[in-house]
């Protein structure tokens, strides 16, 4: 079957590279790199338990199913620890690893849900305990009931426990009496975890740029394809253009969502996260686009900001101008050089936005007193979000990480600012009231430069 558009680009490029589009919709799927391999994830398992103490247990159950309505439920999605360090997406597991006296001396345990055939015929064929050790390498695997019991006997010697109990009520009441013992047996296995995740392996590259190159094809699309909906839908609803993206973003290959889509227009671009993507796009106003697509469990993440009409008003152009100079300045910041961090292009973001702001007298201010300006009520309303977020197996990556931790190769990271003036500023001039920009790209932090992994949805 041909799609009736070209949606594919696989040439994996800096500035300058040559792009090659296909067109049949099978080839987001042949195309895609492989999947991460159980040699992969069992040398991240290795990497987890070098850095776990002695006498340690690390317990990751996967998140509990969330009900819909009576008997209906909302679509699982693992648990991004639990998934990076098995594979394995099934509700209802849970790893534990026991680290002995040396870092050699590790155990893995794999604890599913086993299901009896009249359940696997409503729900379908999960792992069980053949395909726990056989496919995702456990050294053993039980039925998740016996977990109680397994933990009283790994945790006869244990002192200390890795374990996040907001995760899992079910498991956290079974863990709770072993973590309990003393006031530091319980520690944290995110920040662990995400210490290693924070930094991508060339597969998890491979599979990023694949990721957010589609995502970007798809940007592409919707901008060629708004008037053929303008036309369709009389009125056009935020609603018809984020069901329109997430269409394409599926259509190009992705399993899922990677979060609720934004589809803003005019001074609904305000609202930083707005999803209530439910009024109607009329007139010549801006658009503010907030959408990814998740990949085989890796995330793009793509905000792009252009006019429903012929062309963008002075003032819409404007601001427009500044934001991109502003993201295209931090882009080029974002460098390995053992000093430079987000933060640091967060506040460097901030400085410039203020500098332009006054200049144009968009707002009042003195440029002699820049700090002061970026930490005034006016300009926290209009510049109000940080400048960008890690990326990778979820949207808000590796959350634990500091921003204030200095940029390495193999980080990914969007770079989004943006500037928001609701109808009701009444300190700026009326000509730019009722205006959001924002403008994201997602960006791999290399040792030659920054590799911008969304270049093909033009800005």
């Amino acid at each position: 079957m041909r799609c009736v558009r070209s949606m594919l680009s696989m040439a994996f490029f800096k500035r300058g590279s040559v792009r090659r589009k296909t067109t049949s919709c099978s080839e987001a799927e042949l195309l895609c790199p492989l999947p991460i391999t159980p040699q992969e994830f069992a040398a991240r398992r290795s990497r987890v338990a070098e850095l776990m103490p002695k006498h340690s247990l690390l317990i990751l159950p996967s998140h509990s199913l969330v009900r819909f309505s009576h008997d209906v439920f909302w679509p699982f999605r693992q648990q991004t620890d639990l998934l990076y360090l098995t594979g394995c997406r099934d509700p209802g597991t849970v790893l534990v690893m026991r680290k002995g006296s040396t870092d050699s001396d590790m155990d893995f345990e794999l604890f599913v849900k086993v299901l009896t055939k009249k359940r696997e015929m409503w729900n379908g064929k999960k792992v069980g305990i053949k395909e726990a050790t056989e496919e995702f390498g456990a050294d053993r695997a039980f039925d998740v009931d016996e977990l109680a019991d397994r933990l009283g006997k790994l945790t006869a010697d244990c002192k200390h426990i890795f374990f996040e109990p907001d995760v899992n009520p079910k498991i956290s009441d079974i863990v709770e009496p072993f973590s309990s013992r003393s006031a530091d047996t319980l520690l944290s296995s995110r920040r662990m975890i995400h210490q290693l995740r924070v930094i991508k392996s060339e597969k998890e590259v491979e599979l990023m740029k694949f990721a957010c190159q589609q995502g970007a094809q798809a940007f592409q699309t919707l901008r060629k394809e708004l008037n053929i909906l303008k036309r369709k839908h009389k009125p056009l609803k935020e609603s018809h253009i984020a069901a329109h993206i997430e269409y394409l973003l599926k259509l190009s290959g992705a399993q899922a969502i990677a979060y609720p889509s934004i589809v803003a227009y005019h001074n609904n671009a305000t609202v930083i996260h707005y999803t209530d993507n439910n009024q109607t796009v009329d007139g010549n106003k801006l658009l503010l686009v907030d959408a990814g697509g998740e990949f085989n469990g890796y995330c793009s993440d793509i905000t792009r900001t252009f006019s429903i009409g012929p062309k963008k008003t002075d003032a819409e152009q404007q601001l427009y101008d500044i934001v991109l100079t502003v993201q295209k300045r931090c882009i080029a910041r974002c460098v390995p050089d053992g000093k430079t961090s987000l933060h640091d292009i967060h506040m460097f973001a901030l400085r410039i936005f203020a500098d332009e702001l006054i200049r144009e007298k968009i707002i009042p201010g003195d440029l002699s007193a820049i700090e002061d300006i970026i930490t005034s009520p006016l300009f926290r309303r209009i510049s109000p979000h940080y400048v960008g977020h890690y990326l990778g197996m979820d949207v808000h990556d590796t959350h634990t990480v500091p921003t204030t931790t200095p940029l390495r190769s193999g980080m990914v990271v969007t770079i989004e600012p943006g500037l928001y003036f609701p109808s009701d500023l009444h300190e700026v001039p009326e000509q730019y009231r009722g205006i959001g920009i924002r403008i994201e790209d997602d960006v791999l932090i290399s040792e030659d430069e920054p590799i911008v992994l969304t270049l093909d949805a033009d800005k």
